[in-house]
């Protein structure tokens, strides 16, 4: 038995040597983040020239096998479909990449970082858009590290879409709050006469009202029955509808 125990030791023992040796184990050279920026910058030049190459410019920034998880879209996997939907984006210009951490093990790098760029639709004003990204890279046979994963959303909230937050705005106007009174869960219960010519029913509504949009709309959420019918409907008091976000996708670097 002692027999068998030192030989499953030593057979452990082997392993983890023999794991703890290969050559993925170690972190990036600073030749591998310094070929990691460049590929950056030079995607970077690649898409604010007058016509982007994108069909260039993915054989140079992506690898083959790669997936773009844009925001507001499902996944695109592979060269040619991201090649399509970079095709379909306006003309871009004042790109900055700021890739403020680049690190990994072996073959595998992520970069995080943030970016600015302005987006000129035709026929339509210019728009400057700011956010994050997160990037995750693959050694190629070549060598050269290639974009696998490539995952970024805007810092602006969408046109539309109201964010719930718990606070009022400090510069809110006065006109706007005063909606803070109403801010909170409220219920009622009575009765109720729809109409002139509706019979008088029951009522027992609750209220949720919460600020959105950095604290200068409120969205009330009002749910229950009236009259014996049920009632369920959202109102915004400061403009704007309110936008549910439902599906979406995520990329985690551990």
């Amino acid at each position: 038995m002692k027999r068998y125990l030192s030989l499953a030791v030593v057979g452990l023992v082997v392993a983890a040597a023999a794991v703890a040796c290969q050559p993925g184990s170690a972190g990036l050279s600073d030749q591998d983040k310094a070929a990691i920026k460049k590929l950056c910058d030079d995607a970077a030049t690649m898409m604010t020239q007058p016509k982007p190459d994108w069909a260039a410019y993915v054989q140079h920034y992506y690898a083959e096998d790669a997936t773009v998880l844009a925001p507001n879209m499902p996944p695109v996997k592979g060269r040619a479909a991201i090649q399509a939907l970079l095709a379909a984006f306006p003309p871009v210009t004042n790109v900055k990449f700021d890739p403020a951490e680049v690190d990994g093990r072996g073959d595998l790098a992520y970069v995080r970082g943030n970016y600015e760029m302005t987006m000129n639709p035709p026929g339509a004003p210019a728009l400057t858009d700011k956010g994050k990204y997160l990037e995750v890279h693959k050694r190629q046979a070549d060598g050269a590290f290639k974009v696998l994963y490539d995952s970024w959303s805007s810092d602006l909230p969408l046109p539309g879409l109201m964010i719930p937050t718990s606070v009022m705005a400090a510069d809110a106007s006065p006109e706007i709050k005063k909606f803070g009174d109403i801010v909170g869960t409220m219920k009622f219960d009575g009765t109720v006469k729809p109409g002139p010519n509706a019979p008088e029913g029951p009522l027992a509504m609750a209220t949720t009202c919460v600020w959105f949009t950095r604290g200068t709309h409120v969205v009330c959420r009002f749910s229950g029955t009236m009259a014996g019918g049920a009632w369920k409907w959202e109102l915004s008091v400061a403009g704007g509808p309110w936008t549910v976000v439902g599906e979406g996708k995520y990329l985690a670097v551990k």
